[in-house]
């Protein structure tokens, strides 16, 4: 069973995209800040990583450096950034952070969420 873990510190939306994700047959966890989803990927070994940039205690974009660290076991790993900010993949692109995709959250429903996933899982 292929693995995602969602850092996302609103609830509601994490937890809305953890059931649509389950009922797809994927393991979920959960990180509500970035100090846990550095945790949480030692522990839990995702397939994907479905990112918000905008955490408590640890920035995404601090999460996405130690992910994208030379040597990690996650280099490779999909992320996939999930904000509500616009325009911001020029600006981890310039800090060489590299995402597979970067998704505005106004403007993707669970569906294409899902869809996504199953393209970077499959």
């Amino acid at each position: 069973m292929k693995k995602i873990l969602i850092v996302e510190d609103e609830k509601i939306l994490a937890n809305s995209i953890a059931d649509s994700l389950k009922a797809e047959g994927y393991e979920i966890d959960i990180a509500s800040d970035g100090a846990a989803a550095l945790k949480k990927l030692a522990e839990f070994k995702p397939n994907l990583i479905l990112l918000d940039i905008i955490l408590p205690e640890i920035p995404g974009t601090d999460v996405l450096k130690k992910i994208r660290e030379p040597g990690s076991q996650f280099a490779n790993t999909p992320v996939i950034v999930f904000t509500n900010l616009s325009g911001q993949e020029e600006s981890l692109a310039s800090m060489g952070l590299k995402v597979d995709a970067y998704v505005v959250k106004a403007n993707c429903s669970l569906d294409e969420l899902g869809q996504m996933v199953k393209k970077f899982l499959s």
